[in-house]
This record gives structure tokens, sequence and C-alpha cells, in this order.
């Protein structure tokens, strides 16, 4: 595990662990998209990307790294790199990090905060009838929320 796998909680590491996970993206791979992007992943995001790289639960998942990824098939995780870069994310205020969607109408992004003093920056929610409404305090919030209740209960 990286030296980031401290941030996670243990009872948040265990849902984790049981998940389907692609692998740890490299500290390199994270730092050039940070780079590129011109900021600094919030601690749990990279946390996460630097120990379980990409994951799917039980009814959605988180866009990540898949380093390992086989490129014969079709792909198994989301790249959060194509998320990125694919959709212009010019229109929404700051600067968002696309993590997940419903598989419908609603993506889920981690609002990046410029100068926050908490570690902690909140999910917000983009589709209809939700334009940035906070859906969870923090990245690993809304992972445990979204795994216990499901990914729907977060736009109600």
């Amino acid at each position: 595990m990286n030296a980031l796998s401290n941030v996670i909680p243990g009872g948040l590491k265990i849902v984790l662990d049981n998940s389907d996970f692609s692998g740890p993206a490299s500290e390199g791979t994270v730092e050039e998209l940070e780079s590129r992007l011109g900021f600094s992943f919030p601690e749990q995001y990279k946390a996460f990307l630097l120990n379980y790289g990409a994951a799917l639960f039980q009814g959605f998942e988180i866009f990540g790294i898949a380093e390992d990824e086989d490129e014969e098939g079709p792909p198994l995780w989301s790249d959060v790199r194509s998320e990125l870069f694919s959709s212009d994310l010019s229109e929404f205020p700051g600067r968002l990090i696309p993590i997940s969607n419903d598989g419908s109408d609603y993506t889920f992004y981690i609002l990046v905060k410029q100068n926050s003093e908490s570690g902690d920056q909140p999910v917000v929610a983009y589709g209809p009838g939700v334009d940035g409404k906070e859906v969870a305090d923090s990245f690993f919030d809304f992972i445990k929320v979204a795994q216990q209740d499901g990914i729907e209960t977060l736009v109600r």
C-alpha cells in the first residue's frame, strides 16, 4: 500500500478492499495528471488512486486510473483522464473532478476548492434539476453513503 493509505479510515478500507478494483496507480501517473490539470487532487481521492486505482461496487463505480487495462477487450474501469478531457467542464464553477455517475442522468464530482484549509472537499451532483447540489461532505463520505444506501439516494 501507498504512504497515503493511512488517510483511509479502517471501515472504508474494508469496503474498498472488498470492491473490485483495478490496482494502484503509480505516483508518476498521478503527478503527471495533476501537472496537466494545473492543480493537485484532494488527499482522499489521491489516496484512493494510489491504493486502488479505480473501483466497482454494487450499483456504482468510482472513476480512477487503471494502468494495467487489457487493451484487447472493452475497458472494465472508467478512467478519470478520459472523463476529465472528453467533456467541457468550463461551464461549471470551480474545479471539478468527475468521480462517478448513476448510469443515467447524474454525474458526481469532487469540487476542488482553492486554498481550502480542510482536507475534505465536497462531492456535488449535476443532472436534471440538480445543478451543483452538495451530496457528500467528502469523497470518502460519498463512497460510504453510495455503498450503504445506494447512489440514487444522493440526488433525492
